[in-house]
């Protein structure tokens, strides 16, 4: 199984998932799908195995604007680059709406350019200074975009330690 074909696997899978998972929230106007967050090492130094999250994403269907509401994550991809197999676990079968809208902002063109990358691909790039310097840069706009999850930040304590987003690295 090459890479293109894991990650159809593992998209596969969630949308598979996905049907059987329900949010839990009071307004009927919200539409929900899920989203795949970006892979994070499985262990830091990265080895090549990584680990995807999934999450939801609700969109209020009267109050239409360019944030949305964010849920909990309910799934847990886990991609083992030595066999390139992948295990899919759910987390919880309800989805937890979590308070708050979050927004979006204009992208920069460096930062398109940036948030474009394949991020599979940047953490086999570890160890040299080009590529750490990519990864650092990825995954701290990935941050400031509130695209992780901060329930994932527990389970990969040494890569975010690396990372060192908002201070000086």
């Amino acid at each position: 199984m090459n890479q293109t074909d894991l990650e159809r696997d593992v998209e596969s899978k969630l949308e598979n998932a996905g049907k059987d998972v329900t949010l839990q929230s009071s307004k009927e106007e919200l539409r929900w799908e899920w989203r795949m967050t970006a892979p994070f090492p499985q262990e830091w130094p990265s080895r090549g195995s990584v680990i995807f999250y999934a999450y939801a994403r609700a969109i209020d269907l009267l109050a239409i604007t360019s944030g949305e509401h964010r849920g909990s994550l309910w799934a847990r991809v886990t991609v083992d680059a030595d066999k390139m197999h992948s295990t899919l676990t759910i987390l919880r079968p309800d989805i937890l709406l979590l308070n708050g809208r979050q927004g979006v902002r204009p992208l920069t063109q460096d930062e398109a350019a940036l948030f474009s990358l394949n991020a599979y691909e940047l953490l086999s790039k570890t160890g040299t200074e080009d590529g750490d310097r990519t990864i650092r840069a990825y995954y701290c706009l990935q941050q400031a975009l509130g695209k992780i999850p901060e329930e994932v930040k527990p389970s990969h304590p040494e890569f975010f330690e690396w990372l060192q987003c908002g201070t000086a690295a």
